[in-house]
């Protein structure tokens, strides 16, 4: 799902059994060498929201990297500067969307100089903006969370929800011949196929439209396929002499 969202902006997304994380090139954002958000900015934090409303018993860690060299004059100061009011205004966006006291925000900004860069040169280096979302260790109630693969195998980040349900969904049929599921792991994996379904997009829903589309379309020709062949298996006895 996290990929499906955020396809047109994230970069290296990485998921693994605690979490996941991936970068956002500060082009997609803000306005080349400054704080100033550019009108993409609002679409682009809708799809961050998307992916933390509803989060419970997590930490959120964002991080803005930006180089001296990405400013005009290649000015520290100014780095600090356009680094620290980036992360603000992607902080405040996550902050807003929270609907859970269980989940902590937190962030740093980074700067550094980009080596080979030579002032005068006619593109600037861009930044980045990351986004680290991990369970936490122990979630509010003492309990301790399941990990995202403990019940259905790691995800894909190159497959939309539907694939990677009906892949995690099969690894763990297998995987229930040898250690039976129970109640309490049912109860989640219901709870996670509701989840999946509410988070199905309009574009993901037109795809399962269009397979059933061309399903049905198979079916009839298959089926005027065999009445046809049984028509012409019908032989005379005197033409098969």
């Amino acid at each position: 799902y996290m990929a499906d969202q955020m396809q047109d902006l994230a970069r290296n997304v990485n998921i693994d059994a605690d979490g996941f994380e991936f970068i956002i090139p500060d082009y997609q954002l803000f306005i080349p060498g400054t704080a100033i958000p550019k009108p993409e900015f609002i679409a682009a934090t809708d799809k961050l929201k998307a992916l933390t409303t509803g989060l419970e018993d997590a930490d959120v860690i964002v991080s803005s990297y930006i180089f001296n060299q990405s400013v005009t004059g290649s000015n520290p100061e100014l780095a600090n500067k356009v680094s620290s009011e980036r992360l603000d205004l992607v902080q405040n966006k996550i902050q807003a969307s929270l609907e859970h006291n269980t989940v902590s925000v937190t962030g740093d900004a980074r700067v550094s100089d980009k080596k080979g860069f030579i002032e005068g040169q006619s593109e600037r280096p861009p930044g980045m903006i990351k986004i680290q979302i991990k369970q936490k260790p122990v979630k509010s109630d003492g309990s301790k969370p399941r990990k995202l693969d403990s019940m259905f195998g790691s995800a894909n980040a190159n497959m939309s929800v539907y694939d990677n349900f009906v892949k995690q969904a099969a690894a763990q049929k297998a995987k229930n011949h040898i250690n039976p599921i129970t109640n309490d792991e049912l109860m989640d994996i219901t709870r996670l196929w509701v989840d999946v379904a509410l988070k199905l997009s309009d574009r993901e829903f037109s795809i399962m439209d269009r397979f059933i589309y061309n399903q049905e379309k198979q079916y009839i020709k298959a089926s005027n396929f065999d009445n046809n062949q049984s028509a012409n298996n019908v032989v005379p006895l005197r033409q098969s002499a």
